[in-house]
């Protein structure tokens, strides 16, 4: 559950260190204060990372049933479970990494859904930063974007550029060669992917295959 909400939302991980030092949260220290609905939204808002607001608003309804059949059990965070001996605990950051670890390797961890959240949506904002370029071109096209992708998931623009847009998706944006992501394509992965996630694999990958 929480990974579908990484993989979708690109919500950082939290630890428990950052929320009694800093009073900032992520996905496994979120308590029900910060859980609202709204209409058929269920909405994350928070403190994140660097004092960030965030606002994650959720609309997938089997997503939302989970979420929230999770938040009713006892304790404060929102994402728990129930061990063999019938106590609750919160889900902590190191469960959450090493079930990634064990299903998609060792070299993965959750840092890398929020990498390759920036990467996707870096091209899904593409043609709305393009609208905003040639109507003001005194500003970098590939400021905008970055941006653009900060604000939605949280981050200072230059962490986002240097830490979480994969360099081979941000030189197709700084240089406007990026192509349109198309829902009718033929997907290469055996794995549900969007037209724009598609776009990034095609993209990361034909950099690393010398295309």
């Amino acid at each position: 559950l929480m990974v579908l909400v990484m993989d979708e939302y690109g919500v950082r991980i939290g630890n428990k260190q950052y929320r009694d030092n800093n009073d900032t949260y992520g996905l496994t220290t979120l308590r029900r204060k910060h859980m609202n609905l709204e209409g058929n939204e269920l909405i994350f808002e928070f403190k994140g990372k660097s004092k960030q607001t965030r606002k994650v608003e959720i609309d997938d309804p089997d997503l939302i049933r989970f979420i929230k059949k999770s938040a009713e059990l006892p304790g404060y965070e929102i994402f728990r479970y129930q061990d063999a001996s019938g106590n609750f605990h919160a889900v902590d950051s190191d469960e959450v990494n090493e079930y990634i670890g064990t299903h998609m390797g060792e070299d993965y961890s959750s840092k890398d859904f929020r990498t390759w959240a920036a990467s996707r949506l870096a091209i899904e904002f593409y043609p709305d930063a393009l609208a905003q370029y040639e109507s003001a071109q005194r500003k970098k096209f590939s400021n905008i974007v970055i941006k653009m992708v900060a604000s939605e998931l949280g981050n200072t623009p230059s962490v986002c550029k240097n830490y979480y847009v994969h360099p081979a998706i941000f030189n197709e944006i700084d240089s406007q060669t990026l192509p349109h992501p198309n829902p009718y394509k033929e997907p290469k992965s055996d794995y549900k992917l969007s037209a724009s996630e598609q776009l990034a694999l095609e993209v990361i990958e034909n950099k690393y295959n010398g295309k």
